[in-house]
């Protein structure tokens, strides 16, 4: 036996990140030559994986059992081996130190200075990939640098992400724009190091560390890499996972005398060390375009309020920017509260806790947190409606209803205001002289009655005044409800009395009859995968008992709706579905209430369409990627649509991400998942599931999918103010963006406190010259990064600005010389 071949079998030293050390090395490889012996390096990077929440709760245990005790080890081992190096990520593992253990943050701080320790990534957490909004995605990169620059003065160029269990094609983009060079994750990696090219063209690299590995089998495992493809530099962590820990000094000393037997260079390395060399090597690397590979598909389901929680938070967030931005003109911007609220809705969307990966205690946790956020956010948006609307001139109008839409472009919406005297018929009528029904409903959780009606022509992202009057006139009723059918100028509905499921669905719009089979069809699975995502079918399946009858609960003008009642058969659940068509609006809405007390079962809803289309297309954070249709469970946002060269339907939701589409053009979507183990997260309870279905014409983009969806989740906000006068017009738009396939996403303060930052975003995948109008003069425009850093100047002309977009590019365009100045 060779000096290589002893070696390779007799250290077996355990350099591992959750798990126990391999028993030996798999296969003997040669011996490695001089020159590979020159040119090759192991970084062995120390590091302590630490979940912010798991089976534990993130204070106290995250912070006092798992943080403090790592960082403190590592600080002692940094002080007694000078060879030795020590990785951190992960801003709340960080953050709370400098209060709780300001000795402890002193040390962390100057060895950070000194280049010891590492930050080794510029992401505020390691973040849910699967269930994570576009713009959300951006601000873990800007909160995340934003505070290791401020209190550590480092700019990471790394995304560590070790737990997350998808990766969205357009994050090498959001990388790039981010000053992130390298994507180092786990879970999904087709290879160990690659250039992972997105959807829009953005190279950055990406990695998967070695892990649970001996010395001798990262040896190995770096004479392989370099013999296939000639890549020098090897990668791979220590230190203990799930809890964190790092390494103890014995691991250390028996490490540093395996590192002194390799046959090539081994040592303690840090992350930026090694992205930096193997940057030099990037064109030997194999390139992998758009998305990677997916695990824990059950985690795109498990806990759906916390998935409900936040998508209404991310969406309250952007609108509360976008009005507090405009009325930055009058007062002062909330910045504290908005940033606040972000740093709070940025914590929950951690991989384990937005993926649903926790016990129940920290799933509480997690829920009392978005209700913080929602506490921030209503009084802010409140008043910053309040301060725009003071100077609205509302004179000539009677009640007036002020209509704001927080969205770039011209649409219609559905709309609630108190009801002045519910004994009267009321309409209302726009500054054109046109009248709108409006409909009596009642709203069960704030025990008011309220107006429903549809305002039309909204301005993008502006507002429109109404008067609310009393009906000259006999209301018409268009639309009928009886039978178990719903029809209106849009929709025919019929409701099989004996399923209560979906019969038909007859778009007459449209002229097509949008259903191949019974849809909003509950299905029912036995899942005995565990809490972390591993769905695991038995065979077993459940539809549900018969109907107990078809009831109408809305019947005109503006909207109808029926309800039927279902029970799980030999379970205490019961589901109550309604669905609702509205005048005017081009999808038919459908309320799942389900009342659940049954484990390790999955629920779908499903919906033929007999489109016989081979791929489908899903969105994806400030983007779309069509998916072949297998029936796998994958993750998206707010829509799922497959289409033909004719024809589409978008199944489109409010709060759940887990879908699959079949064959045939079955599309479903996950409403409920309930494992048990190894965290007790069968999610019983009360839950209230919309979703929505809009049939189109063509393809998605020519069906205006990502816009309908939008409208969908991000309704228009009615205001009932007195009349006065004002220096803003009855109707106008704040900012607004052509063509309409480019979003305005994002409206706030620029991080500098200069002006405002405007984040745009071509969500169509086509290349647009693109027109960005401002109600105000535009004094300077410059296109910066994600981080508001590396300004260009842009050519103004007055109020309009001109910029190219490539396929789903993201720019951001800050405006100078905008803002609240208070009188002297």
């Amino acid at each position: 036996m060779c000096a290589y071949t002893r070696w390779c079998f007799g250290v077996l030293c355990a350099a591992v990140l959750g798990g126990a050390p391999a028993a030996a090395v798999a296969a003997e490889p040669a011996a490695p030559t001089a020159d590979e012996k020159k040119a090759l390096r192991v970084h062995v990077i120390p590091q302590a994986a630490i979940d912010l929440a798991g089976a534990w709760r993130y204070d106290p245990e995250a912070i006092e059992e798992c943080a403090v005790p790592a960082m403190s080890a590592a600080v002692r081992n940094l002080g007694k081996f000078p060879e030795y190096s020590f990785s951190v990520a992960q801003v709340p593992l960080l953050e709370p130190l400098e209060n709780r253990a300001p000795e402890l943050w002193k040390s962390v701080v100057a060895l950070v200075a000194a280049g010891r320790m590492e930050v080794a990534g510029g992401n505020y957490l390691e973040f849910d990939g699967a269930c994570i909004g576009g713009e959300a995605l951006v601000r873990q990169f800007v909160a995340g640098r934003e505070f290791l620059r401020e209190k550590l003065g480092q700019g990471p160029r790394i995304c560590w992400s070790l737990g997350a269990a998808a990766h969205a094609s357009t994050l090498p983009q959001i990388l790039r724009l981010s000053e992130i060079d390298t994507y180092v994750f786990l879970r999904g990696a087709p290879q160990p190091a690659f250039v992972w090219e997105g959807i829009d063209g953005s190279k950055v690299l990406a990695v998967r560390p070695l892990t649970g590995r001996s010395v001798p089998e990262a040896v190995a495992a770096a004479l392989e890499q370099f013999r296939t493809g000639g890549i020098t530099q090897t990668c791979m962590l220590a230190g203990a996972g799930d809890h964190g820990g790092g390494l103890a000094e014995k691991d250390i000393e028996e490490l540093q005398a395996a590192f002194a037997a390799a046959p090539i260079a081994v040592g303690f390395g840090r992350a930026d060390a090694f992205s930096a060399m193997c940057v030099r090597e990037v064109d030997k690397l194999p390139a992998v375009r758009g998305e990677l590979g997916f695990e824990l598909p059950g985690a795109y389901t498990t806990l759906g309020k916390i998935k409900e929680r936040n998508r209404m938070c991310e969406h309250m967030l952007l609108a509360a920017e976008k009005f507090a931005a405009v009325a930055s003109r009058y007062q002062p911007y909330p910045a504290e509260t908005l940033d606040r609220a972000w740093r709070y809705t940025l914590f929950n969307q951690a991989y384990g806790i937005l993926g649903g990966r926790v016990v129940p205690a920290a799933a509480e946790d997690a829920l009392a947190l978005y209700g913080q956020v929602e506490e921030m956010l209503r009084p802010a948006l409140n008043d910053a409606l309040r301060t725009v609307l003071l100077h609205v001139d509302t004179a000539g109008f009677q009640n007036p209803i002020v209509v704001f839409n927080p969205l770039s472009w011209e649409r219609d919406g559905a709309v609630y205001v108190p009801s002045p005297d519910a004994k009267t018929e009321w309409v209302v009528r726009d500054g054109e002289g046109a009248f709108i029904r409006t409909q009596a409903v009642y709203d069960p959780q704030t025990e008011t009655a309220n107006l429903l009606f549809v305002a039309r022509k909204l301005p993008p992202f502006g507002y429109r005044t109404y008067s609310l009057v009393p009906s000259p006139e006999e209301v018409s009723n268009p639309c009928s409800a009886a039978g178990g059918v719903l029809q209106t100028p849009q929709f025919k509905i019929s409701i099989d009395a004996a399923t209560g499921d979906a019969a038909q669905i007859e778009s007459t719009a449209l002229a097509w009859q949008v259903l191949a089979g019974a849809g909003n069809q509950i299905q029912i699975y036995e899942d005995l995968g565990d809490s972390d995502g591993r769905l695991e079918f038995s065979g077993k399946s459940w539809t549900l008992g018969p109907a107990a009858g078809v009831q109408v609960v809305e019947k005109g003008p503006v909207r109808v709706g029926l309800r039927v009642r279902n029970r799980l058969v030999g379970e205490r659940t019961t589901f109550v579905r309604e669905v609702y068509a509205t005048d005017g609006v081009p999808w038919v809405e459908f309320r799942t209430s389900i009342e659940w007390n049954a484990e390790k079962k999955l629920v779908k809803a499903s919906f033929p369409t007999g489109i016989a289309a081979d791929a489908s297309t899903w969105e994806a954070p400030y983007g779309a990627v069509a998916r072949p249709n297998d029936g796998l469970e994958r993750p998206a946002l707010a829509w799922v649509d497959v289409s033909d060269k004719r024809r589409g339907v978008a199944l489109l939701n409010q709060t759940r991400h887990g879908y699959d589409v079949q064959k045939g053009g079955t599309v479903r979507l996950s409403l409920l998942r309930s494992p048990v183990a190894p965290a007790h997260s069968d999610d019983g309870g009360m839950h209230l599931v919309p979703y929505a279905l809009l049939p189109h014409l063509g393809s998605w983009q020519e069906g205006a999918v990502h816009r309908r969806a939008q409208e969908y989740n991000v309704p228009p906000i009615a205001v009932l103010v007195p009349p006065h006068g004002g220096a803003l017009p009855p109707q106008a738009s704040f900012f607004k963006v052509t063509p309409a396939s480019v979003a305005l996403t994002a409206v706030k303060r620029a991080e500098s406190g200069d002006g405002l930052a405007l984040r745009l975003v071509e969500t169509e995948g086509r290349a647009a010259s693109a027109e960005l109008f401002s109600h105000w003069f535009l004094r300077g425009a410059f296109e910066t990064n994600l981080l508001e850093r590396n300004e260009k100047p842009l050519a103004t002309e007055g109020d309009l600005l001109r910029l190219e977009f490539r396929p789903f590019e993201i720019k951001t365009v800050v405006l100078r010389g905008w803002g609240y100045a208070p009188l002297r």
